[in-house]
């Protein structure tokens, strides 16, 4: 909440036109001089458009994320993005409190098949514990594995976890665990950590990513300009703003 209201204090002191949250952006459109970016806000059922001087897209430019927002791809950005992916990552929330505290189980190797990567309880009075599940995403695509899928292979690890918690009495647990899906509270997935594969960064293609910034009034920064943390990204972003749009 706290960097939360950084944006906001930003927002107040230094941005002078109004700001859209909750907004659907469904074109951009850089036909002409300057970009029209077409967008519905909450609550409204009509669209509306906004013409920018600079457009930036501060998101990872798959080519799924950039076709929901409806940009007009050029035959280099088509080219270019159609090679970032990125990783697809579940939380999940279950009930399984005969899972010893304070142990946290993880997979070794940790090996991105969708399954649980580890999986623990955060607090020793509550039955509820967390598993943290990630594979790749193709690249074109909504989703590798659906929610229902990570969700039969949790059930399946867990009870695989519960007998061998058992068997080796861990915690002086004695009785196999069974999980089931009624046992599943809240599963939620995030895509992170836009990347590019070896051969494609080897064949320049950070050359040609940096070459398309301003092209159409148009810039680009996210997780993929830098390691995907906030940190990284507001450093990544402000060397965008110095040494491109403004250099």
């Amino acid at each position: 909440s706290d960097f939360h209201k950084l944006w906001v204090w930003y927002a107040e002191t230094y941005v002078h036109g109004p700001v859209h949250s909750s907004t659907n952006v469904t074109r951009i459109d850089r036909s002409g001089e300057n970009p029209v970016v077409t967008y519905i806000s909450a609550g409204n059922t009509s669209s509306s458009t906004q013409t920018c001087s600079r457009l930036v897209l501060a998101f990872p430019p798959t080519p799924r994320a950039l076709t929901a927002a409806g940009l007009d791809f050029t035959s280099d950005e088509v080219s270019l993005f159609s090679d970032v992916g990125v990783t697809a990552y579940w939380a999940t929330a279950f009930n399984m409190s005969e899972l010893p505290y304070p142990y946290t189980f993880v997979k070794d190797p940790p090996t991105p098949d969708f399954g649980p990567l580890a999986m623990l309880r955060y607090f020793s009075d509550s039955p509820i514990a967390t598993a943290y599940s990630f594979g790749p995403s193709p690249y074109n695509e909504s989703s590798s594995v659906s929610d229902a899928q990570v969700m039969d292979l949790l059930v399946e690890a867990a009870t695989n976890l519960g007998v061998g918690i058992a068997d080796n009495r861990v915690g002086r647990t004695t009785t196999a665990i069974t999980v089931t899906e009624e046992d599943i509270k809240l599963i939620t997935r995030q895509d992170h950590f836009p990347h590019v594969l070896t051969d494609v960064l080897a064949e320049g293609f950070y050359q040609k990513y940096n070459a398309l910034q301003g092209q159409g009034n148009t810039y680009w920064t996210s997780g993929l300009n830098r390691f995907e943390n906030v940190e990284s990204v507001i450093v990544a972003a402000k060397d965008l703003v110095a040494n491109v749009m403004f250099k």
